[in-house]
């Protein structure tokens, strides 16, 4: 699951395998054309993953503590998590990647971070372990699932200073032959379709449609509610979530504009939006 303050409480969907918690190389430009390395050239949502094996979560930009901050209801509590197995991070921006979140999930114990490349030295300094670090077209196997890193069209910073010193990324979960695609925060691009032909349509999309308006400016690291559904069809999907939508107001168009285009521009019922603590099963 990724825990975003574009979401900021967790919406839930079954997909049949156990939990994952989704949260989202130093100084390098990078372009989405390929996974090999050398990749040495020039991107809301909380999610609750419960399969019959992992529990992952993916963390986004607001705490699940601080509730007071987000106008629409919560979603799970902290108190009604099961033990989570891995935290999936895209990247380091605020809305991502939360540390009060993250340490309160590290005090837990039993939680594996992932962070893209560079980013476990924040982490790390905040004594939030075990952390692994991923880069493009590298992957890791815990029991019962593989992660894989793959490309995304964003960038990073936390500071003035330190804009795109750390990787951004999405992730393919691969749990008892089924793929579950978290695409993080990203622009539409030419990944999806390389991402699709190297790993496979997934049997589940999570799909950013947020924080795009206005276009001259949001175009380059964030897809509009109409790419997310071309992403969709593109990755051949059988069923994509709608993410980093409807919690706070990120950027010009209003906060229910995202959910309302996609719903007029998408003509099928493969393309799920979920309130805020909306349960739905994936078969």
């Amino acid at each position: 699951m990724e825990v975003d303050q574009q979401a900021g409480t967790v919406s839930q969907f079954h997909f049949g395998c156990r939990a994952i918690y989704t949260a989202p190389s130093c100084g390098r430009q990078r372009t989405a054309n390929h996974f090999s390395e050398p990749l040495d050239r020039a991107a809301s949502a909380t999610r609750f993953q419960h399969f019959d094996g992992p529990n992952l979560v993916r963390t986004s930009e607001s705490s699940v503590l601080d509730r007071s901050a987000a106008p629409e209801k919560t979603g799970v509590s902290w108190e009604d998590l099961p033990c989570i197995d891995a935290v999936l991070i895209s990247h380091n921006h605020y809305d991502h990647l939360d540390l009060p979140t993250l340490r309160r999930l590290a005090a837990r114990g039993g939680s594996t971070f992932i962070v893209p490349a560079g980013g476990a030295r924040l982490l790390h300094s905040e004594n939030i372990r075990p952390t692994h670090e991923l880069d493009w077209g590298e992957s890791l196997s815990l029991p019962g699932f593989t992660i894989h890193c793959v490309p995304a069209l964003h960038f990073s910073s936390r500071g003035i200073y330190d804009r795109n010193m750390t990787l951004w990324c999405g992730y393919m979960i691969e749990c008892q032959e089924r793929l579950v695609y978290f695409a993080g925060d990203t622009a539409f691009g030419g990944h999806f379709a390389q991402i699709r032909e190297k790993f496979g349509a997934p049997r589940l999309a999570l799909l950013p449609i947020g924080a795009y308006e206005p276009r001259w400016f949001m175009s380059p690291v964030h897809m509009a509610p109409d790419e997310a559904l071309r992403a969709h069809e593109i990755m051949a999907a059988k069923t994509s979530i709608a993410i980093h939508h409807g919690t706070f107001q990120l950027s010009d168009e209003g906060i229910g504009t995202p959910e309302k285009q996609l719903i007029a521009c998408a003509q099928h019922e493969s393309f799920l939006v979920l309130k805020n603590g909306q349960f739905a099963n994936i078969p």
